[in-house]
């Protein structure tokens, strides 16, 4: 498979991981609404997805992205672990959790094998500034649904739509890091198709006004 089709197919793999997770993150919320869990088991639902997002953060310290990777799929690990141990063992949430598992494994092991390491990685100063620096942009966005969890039920900052709004929230900004890599690699795919093209396109013109050049000298 050439390297652009590689690329692009791990862009769209990426993306389709982190659509799985988010699907995962909504399927277990509306189960334990389904199931009119106490209040603590939602507390522990959310807290669940905040260290997942944190911890998440730790693979822009990586250099090698099959080390991300890996990573990754460790966090998936422990993602369903928390939910079958710290949550109710529900059906619901024993299917939901085992059947986006086992999506996203398949999708961590396309990525894995079509994946390329990049050299041209920040330094370790870097990275741990980059780090940090997410990490501090993490918790203050999130500082909002964190205290809304200690809210009575029936205030209305934890209403269903809320709740939805404050998963995507936790959701899109553990990804602050990995949204720009994913758009310059996009970029990046595309850029090395036009030129993959661009060159075959000469190199079959080529021969052609060579013969066109010849059979306009023979004529003169």
């Amino acid at each position: 498979m050439p390297n652009t089709k590689a690329e692009l197919c791990v862009t769209i793999v990426s993306i389709l991981i982190e659509v799985l997770n988010l699907g995962e993150q909504f399927g277990i919320y509306f189960a334990q609404k389904a199931e009119e869990m106490d209040e603590m088991k939602e507390r522990q639902f959310f807290f669940i997805i905040l260290s997942i997002g944190a911890i998440t953060l730790l693979k822009s310290l990586c250099r090698n992205e099959r080390t991300k990777i890996g990573i990754s799929f460790l966090i998936e690990i422990g993602e369903l672990l928390s939910y079958l141990l710290i949550l109710e063992r529900t059906l619901a949430v024993i299917i939901i959790s085992s059947t986006f598992f086992g999506l996203q494994f398949v999708c961590y092991s396309i990525t894995f094998y079509l994946v390329k390491t990049d050299d041209k990685t920040p330094t370790l100063e870097h990275r741990l500034k980059g780090f940090l620096r997410h990490l501090l942009f993490y918790s203050i966005l999130n500082c909002s649904p964190l205290l809304t969890l200690f809210l009575n039920s029936e205030s209305r900052f934890r209403q269903t739509l809320y709740e939805v709004s404050a998963i995507i929230g936790i959701f899109l900004s553990s990804m602050i890091y990995e949204i720009p890599m994913e758009a310059r690699s996009v970029m990046n795919t595309w850029i090395n198709r036009m030129r993959v093209q661009i060159e075959t396109e000469q190199a079959s013109l080529t021969p052609l006004d060579f013969r066109e050049f010849m059979k306009n000298t023979a004529f003169t």
